[in-house]
């Protein structure tokens, strides 16, 4: 028994120091992820060319633009192509506020992102989806924090960061990021500590749209379809909001995080 036991806590030794690796390396191949990304976007190449038909509302957006004619080539890392990046951007006008915001991922239905034909297919996975209305819960009392109500969710999953779209009751909470903690009994999640809401500043809560990265399709090559559907592990390896000069030169403070 006392071998047993001690096979046992070893094992649970060894489990324990693999998922710490893997995450390290997750980290490690998130940031250099991110810095390819930055050196795409630096010098606002793109947004100079694609700036004038870009929404300038305050509200996050999928760089549609970015994903499917200037950068898409390089949107799956070009030495793994296990690796890729989905682009977002918050762009005020009036205020000149502009941020670039990169999520890292990993294929995890695949051996690898494939490259398809024509381009503006890159990877069904690396198009995100907009969860039109979902509701902010504040925790309170040791509870944590929640998220409920998501429409439209189908690649939603524990460890996805989702980016608060846009919040109408209050825009400064647009372009917040939080994470897909435990699924919840009746449908949501809960939020993980330090990517929740009582981690911002001001504190977000009602109903928001969200962009989501989530799940992959079972089979990454075709469409979504009734056969063809979102499953498996979040893709999410690290999230990355990053300050760009892409704005002619204008202005670049901080958003909230």
């Amino acid at each position: 028994m006392l071998l047993a036991i001690g096979f046992i806590m070893i094992s649970g030794a060894l489990l324990v120091g693999t998922v710490q690796t893997q995450t390290t390396i997750q980290n490690i191949t998130g940031d250099a992820i991110a810095k390819g990304a930055v050196r795409i976007f630096e010098g606002g190449a793109h947004y100079n060319v694609a700036g004038a038909t870009m929404a300038k509302d305050g509200q996050v957006h999928f760089d549609a633009t970015a994903a499917t004619q200037y950068i898409q080539g390089e949107r799956i890392n070009s030495t793994d192509n296990r690796y890729g990046w989905v682009p977002f951007y918050r762009w005020d006008a009036p205020t000149s506020m502009f941020q670039v915001y990169i999520i890292a991922t990993q294929c995890r239905n695949a051996s690898s992102y494939p490259y398809l034909i024509p381009l503006s297919c890159l990877s069904n996975d690396l198009t995100p989806e907009l969860i039109i209305t979902a509701t902010l819960n504040a925790g309170g009392g040791g509870a944590p924090d929640t998220i409920t109500g998501l429409t439209s969710a189908d690649r939603a999953a524990t460890g996805a960061y989702v980016i608060i779209q846009n919040n109408p009751s209050n825009a400064a909470c647009n372009g917040m990021i939080l994470q897909l903690g435990a699924p919840l009994a009746g449908g949501g999640f809960e939020l993980v500590p330090g990517r929740d809401l009582q981690s911002k500043s001001p504190v977000p809560t009602g109903s928001v749209s969200l962009y989501v990265v989530g799940m992959g399709l079972a089979d990454p090559t075709q469409a979504p379809s009734a056969t063809n559907g979102f499953t498996g592990k979040a893709q999410d390896i690290a999230v990355y909001p990053l300050p760009s000069s892409g704005n002619a030169g204008a202005s670049v403070p901080a958003l909230p995080q």
